[in-house]
């Protein structure tokens, strides 16, 4: 539990929050990746919006899975120019992040709302 205090005119106003570190390990795009398709064509990742600047995003059909119970839709990218299917390159995120838990605030001990912790810092 992370504790910080501030003493104001009206007392003390203490905030507590749990924090845990946590770490994803699911895979993101790769920023380094590079590939040259059978064509000879060059893609790379880009940062910005467009990630893949010479890639095409394509869905398929809707289906049921059967397994989940649940409506998916397969997706892939294709080379702009030549139509070519291509996976582009993926790391594992290991960053670790910092998740909060619900706040608490208290004014000389005595539990107050998040809106007038806000309205006793604001002043």
């Amino acid at each position: 539990m992370n504790t910080m205090s501030v003493q104001l005119p009206e007392g003390e106003l203490t905030f507590e929050q749990d924090v845990q570190m946590v770490m994803s390990n699911l895979p993101v795009p790769d920023p380094c990746w590079r590939l040259t398709d059978e064509q000879g064509h060059e893609h790379h990742y880009a940062s910005g919006p467009d990630r893949y600047p010479t890639l095409t995003a394509k869905q398929g059909d809707v289906y049921w899975c059967e397994d989940c119970r649940d409506e998916h839709q397969d997706s892939w990218y294709v080379c702009r120019t030549c139509g070519e299917r291509i996976t582009p390159g993926t790391r594992i995120d290991t960053t670790p992040r910092w998740l909060g838990g619900p706040a608490l605030y208290y004014l000389n001990g005595k539990p107050i709302s998040q809106e007038r912790a806000n309205e006793l810092l604001t002043r």
